[in-house]
């Protein structure tokens, strides 16, 4: 073998070498699979969310039997590669919800079943997509609740109310129950502005796939 072969060998090596991002197509695809999976995420979520709309409207209360079904098809999803969220992902997606929005529960402003809720679609969507979710859920909520606060002509009572228990829980140092959540009729089921978020989450998320 010449000394100009010898050379050159490293060169061609080098060129015959194949990036990962060449080698995973061969095994993988890719694209159909994320497509799959995106297709599943939606599909997940959008169950998740109508079916907790229907059941929270009808009986004021989302059945355990939904959202932990959502948490183990979130959590077998991630640790199986099927969704579009890594394991810790998952993890941190259900943990979110549950850290933030424990302390409304203790206030009576919320219930388990809707922390429940947001944790199964957490499993789902992970850590960030939760906390957007989260925000067009809040986002949702406030313009809805403004609405029929409008129509019915109740804004004043009802901030006279906030404020009264604010002022209590100031001079008494500590905070008790809201009596606002006592207040069936005008409380406005959780699961309404969750769906209404899910539905934009998932929006979003399509325009953002075909950008």
């Amino acid at each position: 073998m010449s000394k100009l072969t010898i050379l050159f060998l490293p060169v061609k090596m080098n060129t015959l070498s194949l990036s990962p991002a060449a080698v995973v197509p061969a095994f993988e695809p890719a694209g159909d699979k994320s497509q799959a999976a995106f297709l599943w995420t939606v599909l997940v979520m959008s169950v998740l969310a109508l079916t907790a709309l229907a059941f929270d409207i009808r009986r004021g209360k989302i059945p355990n039997l939904l959202t932990f079904s959502g948490l183990t098809a979130g959590l077998l999803a991630a640790a199986l590669g099927w969704g579009t969220v890594s394991l810790p992902a998952c993890l941190a997606g259900i943990c979110l919800p549950f850290l933030v929005l424990w302390p409304l529960f203790v206030l009576r402003m919320m219930g388990a079943g809707d922390i429940k809720l947001l944790m199964a679609l957490g499993a789902v969507t992970g850590y960030p997509g939760i906390a957007r979710l989260f925000l067009w859920s809040v986002i949702s909520g406030s313009v809805i609740a403004l609405v029929r606060m409008f129509l019915a002509k109740s804004f004043g009572s009802r901030l006279g109310r906030f404020g009264a228990y604010v002022r209590e829980a100031l001079s008494q140092g500590r905070l008790a129950p809201y009596p606002g959540r006592a207040d069936r009729e005008a409380r406005l089921p959780f699961a309404v502005p969750v769906f209404a978020g899910t539905v934009i989450y998932i929006f979003l998320s399509c325009l953002s796939r075909r950008a």
